[in-house]
């Protein structure tokens, strides 16, 4: 190519017709440096879901194997033995439950008192007299 020199009057808009060309090509070629470095984040982030999402399906996957498993199971052992199985699962539900109830107290219909135990009132041996706090 040759060079160029417009003449005087219409360099100033020959000038600016450079720079626009100039600008142009600066920006396109920072939106590429800029795309370079997103779609490769982009993609890792992509593949990371993807794998997380696989890990959870196998996760569940193998959850719901070992409740079938479990539940088959049970039903085997029911078949086999109905009123052993069925007495079983009723402990078994009933500690799961009154595990995270607190403290029980269990009152028996046919007891005499409340405290059976400690049977306060009563004479434990020959020399055993009850005594009582403030008493002399």
């Amino acid at each position: 190519m040759q060079r160029v020199t417009p003449p005087e009057l219409v360099k100033p808009h020959f000038d600016d017709v450079n720079a626009a060309i100039q600008k142009r090509d600066k920006l396109t070629n920072e939106a590429n440096k800029e795309r370079n470095q997103m779609i490769p984040q982009a993609q890792a982030r992509a593949d990371k879901l993807i794998n997380e999402a696989r890990g959870y399906a196998d996760r569940r996957r193998a959850e719901a194997q070992g409740e079938t498993s479990a539940l088959l199971a049970k039903y085997r052992a029911y078949t086999e033995a109905p009123d052993i199985t069925r007495r079983r699962m009723y402990l078994e539900a009933m500690e799961e439950v009154l595990a995270g109830s607190g403290p029980k107290t269990i009152i028996d219909a046919d007891l005499r008192g409340l405290v059976p135990l400690l049977q306060l009132g009563t004479e434990v041996g020959p020399s055993a007299t009850p005594t009582r706090k403030g008493s002399k």
